[in-house]
């Protein structure tokens, strides 16, 4: 009966639950703190893995604006800047849309400006203040 327990009937649902582990991205090339050349062409270089899936793409970002992508490995971008410090990070998603960002490499490029444009002063204290 109903109310002994006997003879009612119970129904168990087994839930499985699966989580989407953030993927993971870091700048291998250059590293932080390196002196570059303005003349010459900086190629930016991400180590990017999903231990839940498979990696989509990585974005990367020059002082936090969007520079470029790459769909697949190895995860480079090139580009040219003139003379000043810059704040470099990669963006990783993973095909289920999961991301993860890069721990900040900052880069201070030497010389002339690239084609006669003329950087203003910047500082890291500026630069870390302004990302909060």
């Amino acid at each position: 009966d109903a109310e002994s327990g006997r003879g009612a009937s119970a129904n168990v649902v087994m839930v499985e639950v699966v989580s989407n582990l953030p993927p993971v991205v870091s700048i291998t090339s250059p590293t932080n703190g390196s002196s570059l050349q303005a003349t010459q062409e900086i190629v930016i270089v991400a180590a990017a893995s999903d231990p839940a899936g498979a990696v989509a793409r990585v974005d990367f970002l020059i002082d936090g604006h969007f520079a470029g992508s790459a769909l697949a490995g190895p995860y480079t971008m090139k580009t040219n800047l003139p003379a000043g410090f810059y704040w470099l990070e990669a963006l990783v998603t993973d095909q289920h849309g999961a991301t993860g960002v890069s721990t900040p490499v900052v880069i201070n490029v030497l010389g002339p400006p690239v084609d006669g444009v003329r950087p203003t002063p910047r500082s890291l204290s500026h630069r870390r203040h302004a990302r909060g």
